[in-house]
C-alpha cells in the first residue's frame, strides 16, 4: 500500500447516499499500451458516510512535470466513478498508479496498485502535411527530392510513391539515398529520393511515407512531404534561342500590305505577342496577341522605318518594317546600304565603348550631313565622322548620357536627298542606397525602410524577406515612386513588432528589347536592410490586481514577462523581499518561451503568513537597464470549518458529552447546537482560544430522549462574504454482547454428521461468532460454520452461529468454544460459551495375517483385534459353522486396553480334521442400534514349496520387452526374500531385484501361492541365455525347503545397416576416388539378395559401371555380418548426392524387417570471395559496403576489418556499424552455397576512410580455407556551416584590425566567397582540410564595414556540386573618444563649464568627473559657506550612426583653491565588457595682482634702520615689487638695500631697508607690481607715507624709574601665576576624589571650526582646545564627518589631563589625554596612560 503521503495528482469529490460500508466495485487494472494513446484509469467505489473523495497516486515521489500531462478528468456521479484520462500518453507515463478513496468520516480505502506499461513503439505524425511545387529543365544533371522522417522508433524507413504507385528505386534514372541522424536524443531517418539524368519522363507527383514496421496499425505509415514535379525544355519557362524563332525584315512600298510571322517553342508553351512600335507616334498601329500578324496597307501610306517587335514569354526580338516610295529608275538614285550598325534604335549602357555606333552608308558616293534632334550635329571630342566604304558614319569612343537623341543623316547629290533617322538611347545602368543598412527600432512606433534607385529605364522594384516577396497589408505598407529620381521604394511598417526583425532586401530591375541580332539589355541589383527591433521588458498577469486564496488550498500567481533583447529570467518578492527559490513553501517555475518567460509562483498550502503583496520583477538592457514588474495583492482567508465526531455512541444511564471545535479567520464567535432541528441552550460550555473556538454539550444520565441527530453550527465573515459550516453527529445506543451454547454436551457418531449452535446478542450486532478448540479457531475442511440473524425474545435481533462436523472422527472429541465481540466507545466487549462433544463409533474386527500354520501336533495360535466404542462384552468363534469354545481341543484368551482389545483362539494340537477357516466375530450398539464385525483366518499344515512354468523357451526380438513368468506353492507360501532368479551370463549370480535392464515383482496369486515375473527391457544379443527361478519356504522349526526350474532365452536381430565410420556425410574434392563401406548385421542372417545401393538423387539403384563399383562379402561364417563396398571412381557434380544401403531378413514371428543406411556425398570447393572494389562515401550520410564468398560447404559468415598499415582492426556490428549476413540456399543441391555480407556505416567520418577487408573461410575435412578481398571507402563531406559555433551577429571595434570567421567544414576543401551587402566578392580564402575556419580579416575597420556578410562555400563530393550559405550581420562598434582640452585658466570668482564630449557607439553608460589631486568639494573659511562642484546631467546627439555625449564640470565662484587636475572618464559597454576611455583637464584660478604693506603711515626718526614690508598676491605668481619714492625708481645701494623673496605659489614679499634714514628720505614710498591675467596686464601698488616723529616735552625717563616700573611688573606676574597654580591644584584634588575611573568627555565643534570646549561630568575642563589644520601627511580614512554636533568621548581611569592642544584635520578633530595614577599609588601599573581618540 502507497503511503498516505504521497503526491496527489488531483482529487475528485463525488456526492454518495450513507451506506453501512466503504468497498470498491472497480479497481485500476494493469494495462499495456503504445505511445501517443489515451489511457483511462477508472476507479470507483459505494458506501461511505457523506461525499466520497478520489486521490490517484503516480508511484510514491512527485512528479511534477506531469501535472501537463494529466489531460482531464472525468467523473460519472451516477455510478460514482472517477475517470483519470492521459489524452496521449509517454514513456514518462509508464509506473504504479492506485487510487484512494476516503469518505466525510476519514475512512480511507486504498486500490489495489496497477502498473502501466507504455510500449516503445511509436511513430509521431507530422504537424503538417508539406506540399512542393519542383520545376526542372531538361538539361538537369541531378536533383534532390529531401525527405526527413519523424521522429519514430524503431526509426522509419522512407517509402517514396509517383502518382501512387510505389517507386521503383532500383530504376535507371532514380535512387534513394539513405541517412541517419539525431533530433533532441531520438533517432530519426532520411530517404532522399535522387533524380539524375531528368527528361520528361520524370515529371509526376512524388509523395514520400514514413514506414515503421514495428507497428501493425493505421499508424505505421505517414505520408511527410508530395513534390508536384514538372520538366520543360531547357532554359528559362518561356524563353526561346534564335533559332527557335522564326521572323523577318518586311520591305513593303507604300500602300502594301505586310506580314509578319514569329513562333517560340518551350514546356510550357509561351504566349507570342507582336508589338509594333516607331519613334515617331502613329495611333493607328495597333497590338495583338497573335502568331501571324497582318498590317493592313491602310497603315502603310507614310513613307519610313517602323519597329516589329515580337515578345514571346518575357523576351524581345526586335526587327523593322520599312515602307518607301517605289524606287527611282534614275542610275543615279541613291539608296542606303543595309549594315551592322543601321538599326533604327539603338540602345547602349553608359560607358559602353561601341566600335561603330550610327551607320549612314549609301551606294553611291553623296554629301552627308548629320542632325541631332532636328538641328545641325556638332561634334564632340569623343565623335568622329568616318568615311567607310564610300560611306560616312559616326564613330563615338565612349558613350555618355548625354549622347542620347534622335539623328538623322541626310545623304544628297544635286538630284535627290535620302535621310536616315536612328534613335540612340543611352542608359545609365542601375545602382541602389539603402538609406540605412542597419536599423534599430522599439516594438510598437512606426518604422520606414527606404531604397533609392539611380539609372537605367524606369525599373520594377520589389521588397523581399527570407526569400518571400512582401505585399502591402494593413501593418506593412509597401510604396514605388517612379514619377521622381532617384527611383524611391519604400516599406513602411506602422507598428513594429520583434517578429519584424530581419534582413529586408530592396531590389530592382530593368531591361530593354533586343535590336535586330543584339542580345536585350537587362539589369538588376539588390539592398539589404537590417532591421533589428527592440522591446523594453514587459509584465504582465492574467491575475487580477488582488487575488482572494483560502487557507490551506492551493494558491498559484503567473506573470507573463517579454522583451528583446532577452529579458532576465524573473524573479518574485514578497514585501519587497525576493523569494529565494527552494527555500520551502513555495514553488517558483519559469517557463522559457520565445520572447521571454511565463513565471509560476504556486503555494501549496496557503497559510496566514502568506498574505501580502507579491512582485514579480525582470529587466533587460536596451542602451541602459530597462526594468518592469506587476504586483498582485493577496489576502488570505480561512472559511469556517468544523471539528466534529461523525459519531457517537450513548450508553444508558452515563453523563456524556459531544465537543465541537469552529477553526477559521477571521474568527468565529460562536457555535449553535440542535437536536433533531430543534435548538439546545442548556449545559453547553464554550471556550475560545486562537482562531479556534470550542464547545461541548453536556448529556447527563442518558436516555432514549437523548437519541437522534445532533448539529453544531459556525459561520465567519469577509466582506460581504458569509462562510457557514454544520457538522452533524450520530448518536446511537449500545450494549455489550452476550453468548449462549444450545447445548453443552454432545454425543457424536463416528462417520456421521453433528451440529453445534451459539447464539449471540448485543448492540451493535456482532459480525462474527468464532469456534475455537484446544486454543486455536477451528478451521477444517470436515467442519462448515454457518451464521444467520434472527429475531428472538422482544423483537431483539441475534446471530445464530451453527458448526456442522460434516463427518465425526475419533478427533472429533473434545471441547469446542463459541465466543463473539461488539465494539463499544470505550473498546472491544467479548462473551464467549462451550459444547462438549463425545464421540461413539461401531465395532471393527482386524486380523495380523490372513493364515496361520505349524507342524502336525503342534499348537497354533488365532489372533484378532477388535476396536469400538463401547468396547463389545463378548467375543465369538467359529469354525466349519459351529462356535467354538474352550475344550480339551480349543482354549480362548481376551485382553483389553481402552477401546481396545485382542481376542486368541489357540489351537491345542493341530490336526488335519482341524485345518480350515476359523472365523472371529464381535458386536455393540451405537446409536441405538447393534453393530457386528467380524474376520476368517485359515489354518493349515506345513508343506513344501513346489516350483512351474508356463514353458521352457522363449522367443523375443532384439529391443524388445520380455516378461519370464514362474510360480511357487506352499504352506506357508513363500516370502519376497525366498524367490531368486539365476541368469548363466550374469556369471551364475542371482540377479538383483532391482536393476536398469531387470525388475523382479512378485504376485500372491492365492493364500499359499507366489507368481514371480522376471522383466527384461531393451533385450539385447548378450541377454540371451538359460534362467533359473528358484523358490523356498520355511516351516516353525525353521526348516527350509527349496524347488527350482529353467527357463531358455533367444534373442532375434532385425536386420541393421550402418556405414563404416559412422560419419552422416563425406566431403570429396573433384575428380577424387571414394569408396563407401556399409556394414550389414542381422539374426537370423539377412537375405544376400536384397542387399542393394541407391542414390536418393536419382532414385535408381547402382550396379557395378565405369563409374562405381560394388563389393559384397561375409565376415562370418552364418551371414550374420556382412560388408558391402561402393567405390565412386571419380568424383564429379552429377554424383553427389544422398547414398542408400539396403537389407532384409524374417524373424521367427513370421515379420520381414527391412533396413536402409544413408549416407551424404558432398563435392566440395574451397571458399572464394569478391566485393565492390571502390565505394563513395559521404561524411554525414551512410554508405554501405558489400561483399560475397563462395564455397563448398558455404561459409558461416564473413568478417570485416579496417586494415591499416600496421594491423587490421576487426569491425562489429556497433552504434557506428551495421552487418548483414545473407546466406544464399542452392534448391538444386539442396545446401547453401553462398553467403553476402554488407557492412553498413550507420554515420560516415572523414576519418572512415581507406580501405576494409572483407574475409571467409571454410572448413573441408579438417582443413580451414581462407579467402579475403579489399573494399576502398572514398569518403567526402558536403560543405557546411557549424551552425553549433557559427555566430550569426559578429562585432567589429572602429579603427582596429576586424576579424569576421564561420567555422565550417568539408572535403575536398570547399571555395569560400566573402561578399558584403556594400561591396562586391572581397576574398576567395582556403579552408583546411577536413575542419577549419574561414577569415576575412578588415586591417582598419570603419563604420561603413557594417552590414550583412553573405559567405557562400562549395565543394563537389563525388561528381556533385553542394554549397552553403551564412549570413552574418556586422555591428560595428567605435570605442570612446572623448574631446577635453588639457588645460584651462579660470578667472577667479567666475562660474565657467568645462566640456568633456565623448564620441563612441552605443552612447556611454556614463560619464565621471573626478578629481586627482584633492577633493571635489571644499568649505570657504572667509565667508563661512560651503561651495561645490557640481557635474549637470548627460546630455546625447545621435550624429549618423554616431552618438556625441557630452557632461559638463560646473565651477562656480572659482577660487584659488579649485586649482587642479579633473579627469573625464567615459564607459561604453562593448561586447561582454566595458571600453574605457580618460582624459584629464588641469584647472588653473587667475586673479589679478594685489599689493597689501603692513602699514600706510610710518613714523621715523632720523639717524634710525628703516625697514619697510611690502606683499604682493596673485594668480599667476606677479613680478618681481618695483619700490619708488616721490615717484623716483629705487635702485640697491650700500645704505638702501630691497630683497625680494617667493613665500609662496601665489605670493612675493619684498622688504626696503634703510640703513641710516635722513630727513632727505622722508615722503611717499610705492611699491608696485603687475601678473597677467588671460592675456592682459593686471598691475597693482600701494603708498607708504614716512614722516619724522615730534620731539617729546619734559625731561627723559631715568633707569630708576625704569627699574621700578620693571619690578612692579615682575610681581603682578607673580601673583598671577599663584592664583592659576591654586586653581590647578584644586581642580587636581576634586579629581583624584572620584572612586570611578571611568569619565566621559564631549567634544563641542561647532560649524566653521571655532574654538572647541571639552566637556567631563556635564562640567567645563581645563580651558579650551585648540584646533589646528591637519598636516598633510595624516591619514583619512579613520576620518568621520565632523558636521555641527557633541561627540561623546569615553575614557576608563582617572579622569584625564587634556593635553594644551590638539591637532585640527581639515574637518576632524584628535583629543588626547594623559591617565595618571592618583596620589599613594606607585605600581607599575599605575604609570601615566596617554590614550587619544580621532574624531
Amino acid at each position: 500500500m502507497i503511503a498516505p503521503l504521497l503526491f496527489t495528482f488531483f482529487q475528485i469529490t463525488l456526492s454518495q447516499d450513507a451506506l453501512p460500508y466503504l468497498q470498491f466495485f472497480k479497481q485500476p487494472e494493469k494495462q499495456s499500451v503504445t505511445r501517443e494513446m489515451l489511457v483511462r484509469i477508472e476507479c470507483g467505489a459505494t458506501g461511505g458516510i457523506g461525499e466520497l473523495t478520489y486521490t490517484f497516486y503516480k508511484g510514491s515521489t512527485p512528479q511534477l512535470s506531469m501535472m501537463s500531462q494529466l489531460g482531464e478528468v472525468e467523473a460519472d456521479l451516477e455510478t460514482n466513478t472517477a475517470v483519470w484520462l492521459i489524452p496521449r500518453v509517454t514513456a514518462q507515463d509508464e509506473g504504479y498508479y492506485q487510487c484512494v478513496v476516503s469518505d466525510e468520516a476519514d475512512i480511507t480505502l486504498y486500490s489495489s496498485v496497477m502498473f502501466l506499461w507504455v510500449h516503445d513503439y511509436y511513430l509521431q505524425r507530422p504537424e503538417q502535411f508539406i506540399t512542393k511545387s519542383v520545376e526542372l529543365i531538361s538539361t538537369t544533371k541531378i536533383h534532390v527530392l529531401n525527405c526527413t522522417m519523424p521522429i519514430s522508433n524503431p526509426p522509419a524507413l522512407p517509402k517514396w510513391f509517383r502518382d501512387g504507385a510505389l517507386v521503383d528505386t532500383n530504376a535507371a534514372n532514380m535512387f534513394v539515398s539513405y541517412g541517419e541522424g539525431e533530433i533532441e536524443g531520438q533517432k530519426i531517418t532520411f530517404g532522399d529520393l535522387v533524380l539524375y539524368g531528368v527528361d520528361y519522363s520524370l515529371s509526376g507527383v512524388y509523395t514520400c511515407s514514413a514506414f515503421n514496421y514495428k507497428l501493425a496499425s493505421d499508424d505505421s505509415q505517414i505520408d511527410v512531404v508530395s513534390y508536384t514535379v514538372t520538366v520543360t525544355t531547357s532554359g528559362d519557362v518561356g524563353t526561346f534561342k534564335s533559332t527557335e524563332i522564326v521572323t523577318s525584315e518586311v520591305t513593303v512600298n507604300v500602300g502594301e500590305e505586310a506580314y509578319h510571322f514569329c513562333a517560340g517553342i518551350g514546356n510550357p508553351s509561351p504566349e507570342v505577342e507582336f508589338v509594333v512600335a516607331s519613334p515617331y507616334q502613329i495611333p493607328d498601329l495597333v497590338s495583338m496577341k497573335s502568331r501571324l500578324i497582318r498590317i493592313s496597307g491602310d497603315l502603310t501610306t507614310t513613307p519610313g522605318q517602323y519597329i516589329a517587335t515580337c515578345k514571346v514569354g518575357s523576351h524581345y526580338l526586335t526587327t523593322k518594317l520599312t515602307v518607301v516610295d517605289p524606287p527611282y529608275n534614275s542610275v543615279d538614285s541613291v539608296e542606303f546600304i543595309e549594315g551592322d550598325s543601321s538599326d533604327p534604335i539603338v540602345y547602349y549602357w553608359e560607358t559602353d565603348k561601341p566600335p561603330r555606333t550610327l551607320s549612314c552608308d549609301t551606294t553611291i558616293s553623296t554629301s552627308k550631313q548629320w542632325y541631332r534632334n532636328g538641328q545641325v550635329w556638332i561634334k564632340k571630342d569623343h565623335h568622329e565622322i568616318k568615311n567607310l566604304n564610300s560611306g560616312f558614319d559616326l564613330v563615338a569612343q565612349a558613350v555618355r548620357p548625354e549622347d542620347g537623341g534622335v539623328y538623322q543623316c541626310k545623304a544628297f547629290n544635286d538630284e535627290i536627298s535620302i535621310y536616315r533617322t536612328q534613335v540612340l538611347v543611352v542608359v545609365k545602368q542601375l545602382s541602389v542606397e539603402p538609406i540605412s543598412p542597419a536599423l534599430r527600432e522599439h516594438e510598437g512606433k512606426p518604422k520606414k525602410l527606404t531604397c533609392e534607385f539611380t539609372g537605367g529605364p524606369v525599373p520594377a522594384m520589389i521588397w523581399t524577406r527570407d526569400n518571400k516577396k512582401l505585399e502591402s497589408s494593413d501593418r506593412v505598407k509597401i510604396t514605388h515612386d517612379a514619377n521622381g529620381y532617384p527611383y524611391v521604394t519604400t516599406l513602411e511598417i506602422t507598428e513594429t513588432s520583434i517578429y519584424d526583425t530581419g534582413i529586408y532586401v530592396c531590389g530592382a530591375r530593368t531591361w530593354l528589347p533586343e535590336i535586330g541580332t543584339k542580345r536585350a539589355l537587362d539589369d538588376s541589383v539588390t539592398a539589404s536592410i537590417n532591421l533589428n527591433v527592440v522591446a523594453a521588458v514587459s509584465v504582465t498577469s492574467p491575475n487580477d490586481t488582488t487575488v482572494l486564496s483560502f487557507r490551506g488550498k492551493e494558491l498559484v500567481l503567473v506573470c507573463s514577462v517579454y522583451g528583446k533583447p532577452f529579458p532576465a529570467e524573473p524573479t518574485w518578492s514578497y514585501e519587497g523581499e525576493e523569494l529565494v527559490i527552494g527555500s520551502g513553501g513555495f514553488e517558483i517555475t519559469n517557463q522559457k518561451l520565445e520572447n521571454g518567460y511565463n513565471s509560476t509562483i504556486r503555494i501549496y498550502s496557503v497559510s496566514l503568513a502568506n498574505k501580502g503583496n507579491y512582485t514579480c520583477n525582470s529587466t533587460n538592457f536596451i542602451d541602459f537597464t530597462r526594468s518592469g514588474s506587476i504586483s498582485i495583492s493577496v489576502p488570505v482567508i480561512s472559511p469556517i470549518e468544523i471539528g466534529a465526531p461523525y459519531r457517537a455512541e450513548l450508553e444508558s444511564g452515563l453523563t456524556e458529552r459531544i465537543t465541537c471545535n469552529a477553526t477559521g479567520y477571521p474568527p468565529a464567535s460562536e457555535i449553535t447546537w440542535m437536536l433533531n432541528n430543534e435548538t439546545i441552550t442548556e449545559d453547553i460550555e464554550t471556550v475560545s482560544y486562537g482562531e479556534d473556538i470550542m464547545s461541548v454539550l453536556t448529556l447527563y444520565d442518558v436516555g432514549p430522549q437523548n437519541g437522534g441527530n445532533y448539529s453544531c453550527t459556525s459561520s465567519n465573515r469577509y466582506e460581504d462574504n458569509v462562510y457557514t459550516d454544520t457538522r452533524v453527529i450520530v448518536t446511537k445506543y449500545v450494549s455489550p454482547v452476550e453468548v449462549q451454547a444450545k447445548a453443552r454436551l454432545l454425543t457424536g457418531v463416528y462417520g456421521k454428521p453433528l451440529v453445534l449452535q451459539c447464539s449471540a446478542a448485543g448492540e451493535p450486532l456482532p459480525d462474527v461468532i468464532e469456534w475455537a478448540s484446544n486454543g486455536y479457531l477451528v478451521n477444517n475442511k470436515n467442519i462448515d460454520i454457518r451464521m444467520e440473524n434472527v429475531v428472538i425474545g422482544d423483537n431483539t435481533t441475534a446471530v445464530i452461529s451453527t458448526l456442522t462436523i460434516t463427518s465425526v472422527q475419533y478427533a472429533s472429541e473434545r471441547v469446542f468454544n463459541c465466543s463473539a465481540r461488539n465494539y463499544l466507545k470505550d473498546g472491544y466487549r467479548v462473551s464467549h460459551d462451550s459444547v462438549n462433544v463425545v464421540v461413539e463409533f461401531p465395532v471393527e474386527v482386524k486380523t495380523r495375517s490372513e493364515y496361520a500354520y505349524n507342524t502336525k501336533g503342534q499348537p497354533v495360535d488365532v489372533v484378532c483385534e477388535i476396536e469400538g466404542k463401547p468396547l463389545p462384552n463378548k467375543i465369538l468363534w467359529y469354525f466349519a459353522g459351529q462356535e467354538v469354545s474352550d475344550s480339551e481341543y480349543y482354549m480362548t484368551m481376551l485382553v483389553s486396553n481402552g477401546n481396545r482389545m485382542n481376542a486368541t483362539l489357540r489351537v491345542n494340537s493341530l490336526t488335519s480334521t482341524l485345518t480350515g477357516n476359523y472365523n472371529c466375530s464381535a458386536s455393540n450398539v451405537v446409536d441405538g442400534i447393534v453393530r457386528t464385525s467380524s474376520k476368517s483366518i485359515n489354518v493349515d499344515q506345513v508343506r513344501r514349496v513346489i516350483v512351474s512354468v508356463l514353458t521352457g523357451v522363449i522367443n523375443v526380438a532384439k529391443g524388445e520387452e520380455t516378461n519370464l513368468t514362474c510360480s511357487g506353492e506352499g504352506v506357508p507360501p513363500p516370502q519376497p526374500k525366498e524367490i531368486q532368479w539365476l541368469y548363466d551370463g550374469y556369471q551364475g549370480k542371482v540377479l538383483p531385484r532391482y536393476h536398469r535392464k531387470y525388475l523382479i515383482s512378485n504376485t500372491k496369486e492365492k493364500i499359499y501361492k507366489v507368481n514371480s515375473i522376471l522383466r527384461i527391457s531393451d533385450t539385447q544379443i548378450e541377454d540371451e541365455g538359460y534362467y533359473t527361478c528358484k523358490f523356498s519356504n520355511r516351516d516353525k522349526t525353521n526348516s527350509s525347503f527349496q524347488d527350482s526350474k529353467v527357463i531358455q532365452l533367444i534373442v532375434q536381430v532385425p536386420v541393421e545397416v550402418t556405414f563404416d565410420g559412422g560419419e552422416e556425410s563425406a566431403e570429396i574434392f573433384d575428380g577424387e576416388s571414394y569408396q563407401l563401406k556399409c556394414l550389414i548385421f542381422g539374426k537370423p542372417a539377412p537375405d544376400r539378395d536384397s542387399i542393394q545401393w541407391v542414390n536418393s538423387n536419382t532414385g535408381q539403384e547402382i550396379f557395378s559401371s565405369s563409374e562405381y563399383s560394388i563389393l559384397t562379402r561375409n565376415l562370418t561364417s552364418n551371414w550374420e555380418n556382412v560388408e558391402t563396398v561402393l567405390t565412386i571412381k571419380s568424383m564429379s557434380i552429377n554424383q553427389e548426392g544422398t547414398y542408400e544401403c539396403w537389407a532384409r531378413n524374417m524373424l521367427a514371428n513370421g515379420k520381414e524387417v527391412t533396413t536402409p543406411a544413408y549416407k551424404k556425398v558432398i563435392r566440395v570447393e574451397a571458399a572464394k570471395i569478391a566485393s565492390f572494389r571502390s565505394v563513395a562515401g559521404e561524411v554525414g550520410y551512410p554508405a554501405r559496403l558489400s561483399c560475397g564468398a563462395t564455397g563448398t560447404p558455404s561459409p558461416e559468415k564473413i568478417l570485416w576489418a579496417v586494415r591499416s598499415e600496421s594491423k587490421s582492426r576487426p569491425v562489429i556490428a556497433s552504434d557506428e556499424y551495421d552487418i548483414t549476413q545473407e546466406p544464399i540456399f542452392d534448391n538444386g543441391r539442396g545446401m547453401y552455397t553462398r553467403i553476402d555480407s554488407t557492412l553498413i556505416i550507420r554515420n560516415v567520418r572523414w576519418s572512415m576512410g581507406g580501405s576494409y577487408e572483407c574475409s571467409a573461410s571454410n572448413t573441408i575435412r579438417g582443413v580451414t580455407h581462407e579467402t579475403y578481398d579489399l573494399v576502398t571507402l572514398n569518403v567526402g563531406q558536403r560543405v557546411a556551416i557549424n551552425l553549433d559555433t557559427a555566430q550569426p551577429l559578429q562585432t567589429l571595434l572602429s579603427g582596429q584590425v576586424g576579424v569576421l570567421s564561420v567555422p565550417l567544414y568539408g572535403f575536398p576543401s570547399p571555395t569560400i566567397t566573402w561578399t558584403p551587402s556594400h561591396r562586391g566578392n572581397l576574398s576567395f580564402i582556403p579552408v583546411e582540410v577536413y575542419s577549419g575556419v574561414s577569415q576575412f580579416t578588415i586591417p582598419t575597420v570603419s563604420l561603413d564595414d557594417g552590414g550583412v556578410y553573405t559567405v557562400t562555400a562549395e565543394n563537389i563530393v563525388h561528381n556533385v556540386s553542394y554549397y552553403t550559405t551564412f549570413y552574418i550581420t556586422v555591428d560595428v562598434f567605435v570605442p570612446p573618444s572623448i574631446t577635453l582640452l588639457p588645460e584651462i585658466e579660470l578667472p577667479e570668482l567666475s562660474n565657467e563649464k568645462i566640456p568633456c564630449s565623448v564620441t563612441s557607439k552605443p552612447r556611454p553608460s556614463e560619464i565621471v568627473w573626478s578629481r586627482t589631486d584633492g577633493d571635489q568639494s571644499r568649505t570657504d573659511t572667509d565667508q563661512s559657506r560651503t561651495r561645490e562642484i557640481t557635474v549637470e546631467e548627460m546630455v546625447v546627439e545621435e550624429v549618423g550612426n554616431l552618438s556625441v555625449s557630452s557632461r559638463n564640470l560646473v565651477v562656480k565662484e572659482a577660487r584659488l583653491e579649485d586649482e587642479g587636475v579633473y579627469m573625464c572618464v567615459a564607459k561604453v559597454f562593448i561586447g561582454n565588457r566595458f571600453h574605457v576611455e580618460q582624459r584629464s583637464v588641469r584647472v588653473t584660478v587667475v586673479s589679478a595682482t594685489v599689493v597689501a604693506a603692513r602699514e600706510t603711515n610710518i613714523e621715523a626718526v632720523p639717524g634710525m634702520r628703516l625697514n619697510i614690508t611690502c606683499t604682493a598676491q596673485g594668480s599667476p605668481l606677479p613680478a618681481d615689487i618695483i619700490w619708488k619714492v616721490n615717484n623716483t625708481v629705487i635702485y640697491g645701494s650700500n645704505l638702501v638695500t630691497f630683497h625680494n623673496s617667493k613665500l609662496n605659489n601665489r605670493k612675493i614679499q619684498s622688504i626696503l631697508s634703510i640703513k641710516d634714514l635722513q630727513p632727505e628720505q622722508f615722503g611717499d614710498y610705492e611699491c608696485s607690481t603687475f601678473n597677467i591675467v588671460l592675456g592682459h596686464v593686471k598691475s597693482d601698488s600701494v603708498t607708504i607715507s614716512v614722516f619724522g616723529a615730534e620731539e617729546v616735552s619734559g625731561k627723559a625717563i631715568t633707569a630708576k624709574e625704569l627699574l621700578i616700573i620693571l619690578v612692579l611688573a615682575a610681581i603682578l606676574l607673580v601673583v598671577l601665576a599663584v592664583v592659576l597654580i591654586m586653581v590647578f591644584c584644586r581642580w587636581r584634588n576634586r579629581a583624584q576624589k572620584s572612586d570611578n575611573h571611568t569619565w566621559s568627555g564631549v567634544v563641542t565643534v561647532p560649524e566653521g571650526g571655532a574654538d572647541s570646549t571639552l566637556r567631563t561630568d556635564g562640567k567645563d575642563r581645563a580651558g579650551l582646545i585648540q584646533i589646528d589644520p591637519l598636516k598633510p601627511d595624516q591619514s583619512s580614512k579613520d576620518y568621520i564627518d565632523l558636521d555641527p554636533r557633541v561627540y561623546k568621548v569615553d575614557f576608563t581611569g582617572p579622569p584625564p589631563q587634556p593635553l594644551p592642544r590638539s591637532k585640527k584635520h581639515g574637518q576632524y578633530s584628535e583629543m588626547k589625554a594623559v591617565n595618571k595614577p592618583p596620589q599613594g599609588h606607585t605600581s607599575s601599573s599605575d604609570l601615566p596612560i596617554e590614550t587619544s581618540v580621532l574624531i
